[in-house]
């Protein structure tokens, strides 16, 4: 229910977009996001018929520093009735919208923990795994012990080639995107997600698969990746650790090669040396 309701809001979002694109109002090409709090409060005062001044003033922060220019040139446009009308409607909806999805994601994520607490730790604990795709992945696999093993599991989810057999030759093919859609949808933005923390495992399998496949069918390839895995921590009752992570650089710290003796001329000056910096007054005083 909750992935039918983004869905909807995110066809809704469109809908605002081509309302401002049939107006000539483009508000995206100055906003950066047009529904965060900047954009919001800009929709808002220009259904209210407020003036550009105190929109302006309502905007804060280094939006207004950076983009007040671009903002103000946008205000002194005037939309039509009609347009007001479905943004007006529009925007009014999306708020609905945005309270049930907050509201089906906090009643997921209880349940999840209550019913899951050990799968839900778990896969907390994969790179790339947050809140949402936990409780998404736990709703439409469910126990992950009716699969005897995590290629079973991949071929469930349709994350698994296509094989074609003529005579001895064999051929892959695209994936064959059976099982659970959700389950397959979440799993590829995990592993866009993953593939982004520079020091892991995920990112290095992402970064050698890229070039030789595409990005496509490596996000594809790490997502099965990532679905082996959870199914080997879990059935395993194992948090996850990035063992083959690459380690950070340690800077090199320069060595003073320190003389074991001293000549008494030697002795001599750093003794000079030393006593000029004991005389020289505590900058810090």
């Amino acid at each position: 229910m909750r992935h039918f309701l983004v869905r909807k809001r995110t066809d809704l979002k469109n809908r605002i977009h081509n309302i401002f694109d049939n107006e000539m109002f483009h508000l995206s090409n100055v906003l950066t996001d047009v529904f965060g709090k900047s954009g919001r409060k800009i929709m808002d005062g220009i259904i209210q018929g407020t003036p550009a001044d105190e929109i302006m003033m309502s905007i804060k922060g280094q939006v207004r520093i950076k983009k007040g220019g671009d903002i103000r040139q946008l205000l002194e446009q005037n939309l039509s009735v009609y347009a007001l009308m479905q943004l007006r409607h529009s925007l009014e909806v999306l708020r609905v919208l945005d309270a049930e999805i907050n509201y089906l994601t906090k009643v997921s994520s209880e349940f999840a923990r209550e019913h899951y607490p050990r799968e839900y730790k778990i896969l907390l604990t994969v790179p790339g795994v947050g809140e949402i795709a936990t409780f998404t992945l736990l709703a439409e696999i469910g126990d992950f012990n009716d699969f005897s093993s995590a290629d079973k599991l991949a071929s469930w989810l349709g994350i698994v080639p296509k094989v074609y057999q003529s005579a001895d030759h064999n051929s892959r093919r695209s994936i064959t995107k059976r099982g659970s859609r959700l389950a397959r949808w979440i799993l590829i933005q995990v592993a866009h997600a993953a593939a982004k923390r520079k020091v892991s495992v995920f990112y290095d399998f992402y970064e050698s698969k890229k070039d030789i496949i595409g990005k496509g069918k490596a996000a594809v390839a790490l997502a099965r990746k990532i679905i082996t895995i959870i199914w080997h921590l879990i059935t395993n009752d194992e948090l996850y650790e990035d063992k083959y992570a690459r380690p950070k650089k340690i800077p090199k710290i320069p060595t003073v090669k320190i003389p074991l003796s001293f000549t008494i001329e030697e002795a001599i000056k750093l003794f000079k040396e030393a006593s000029q910096i004991l005389k020289a007054p505590d900058p810090g005083l």
